[in-house]
Order: structure tokens, then C-alpha cells, then sequence
């Protein structure tokens, strides 16, 4: 399983992790923006099971095979 992060929960954020979930082999497990109240939102209605607002601290915490 590729696990894989995103940064940015706007409209582009939005539309990599809805492609990157549906592929085979990957799993979307965390999301980072600036805006706290929106990357929350946007790692429940997408699935993802936690969100930060520091890329460094995603980074440190999740053990991702990659980033969008």
C-alpha cells in the first residue's frame, strides 16, 4: 500500500485526493493546509484519517511514501 499525503485542500487538493483514491494500492491518510477549519473538513469528507496545518509535523508523524 502507497500511503500518500496532500498539501492543500483547495479545489486541486480536493480533486488529487478523490483520483488518488480511487487507484489500486494507494491510500490518502493525511492532509495539510493553513487553514485548520478546512483541511479538517476536508480529511473527513475525504476520508483521510488525520490533517495537520504543519507539512514538517505531517511529515515527521505519517511515514508517507508520497506527497501531492
Amino acid at each position: 500500500m502507497i500511503r500518500v499525503g496532500v498539501v492543500g485542500v483547495g479545489g486541486m487538493g480536493w480533486g488529487h485526493t478523490r483520483a488518488l483514491n480511487e487507484m489500486k494500492g494507494v491510500k490518502v491518510v493525511a492532509c495539510r493546509d493553513v487553514n485548520e477549519k478546512s483541511c479538517s473538513t476536508a480529511a473527513k469528507e475525504l476520508g483521510m484519517p488525520a490533517f495537520y496545518t504543519d507539512h514538517r509535523e505531517m511529515l515527521k508523524k505519517e511515514k508517507l511514501d508520497a506527497v501531492s
